[in-house]
């Protein structure tokens, strides 16, 4: 059974900051700096527990922290349909652009018919009159 965004955060919390070397207090220290406002350490106890739910910016802010991609501090499952839900913004982007392509392509292909006309007439107006 896969585990819950929630507590795979919570653990990859408590593993980040155990990597880095800090105590709770440290993180909680780090985290109201950058925030603006007090965390104490026992919200980041509660955090690693998964008894705390961690606002986004809070989030953002800790994996930062700890200096590992926010998407690393989630379950692989949420990563795969990320990835797919931004491979399929790609191909959108893709096929918007072929398409602006396209139309270019055809605007340069019908102005190179139209230069070839008027060269052909140009040039037969010239033989006409030399002759």
């Amino acid at each position: 059974m896969t585990k819950q965004p929630d507590q795979t955060f919570a653990s990859r919390i408590r593993g980040g900051r155990q990597r880095a070397g800090i105590s709770q207090a440290e993180l909680s220290r780090r985290l109201a700096a950058v925030m603006g406002y007090t965390i104490d350490s026992s919200a980041i106890s509660r955090s690693e527990k998964g008894v705390r739910a961690v606002p986004l910016d809070e989030a953002v802010a800790i994996a930062d922290l700890l200096e590992i991609p926010l998407d690393g501090m989630t379950p692989e499952s949420i990563k795969a349909e990320a990835r797919v839900l931004r491979l399929r913004q790609d191909l959108r982007r893709a096929r918007i652009h072929l398409d602006e392509t396209h139309g270019k392509v055809q605007q340069a292909e019908a102005r190179v018919a139209s230069v070839k006309r008027e060269l052909a007439e140009a040039e037969s107006a010239r033989r006409q009159r030399s002759q």
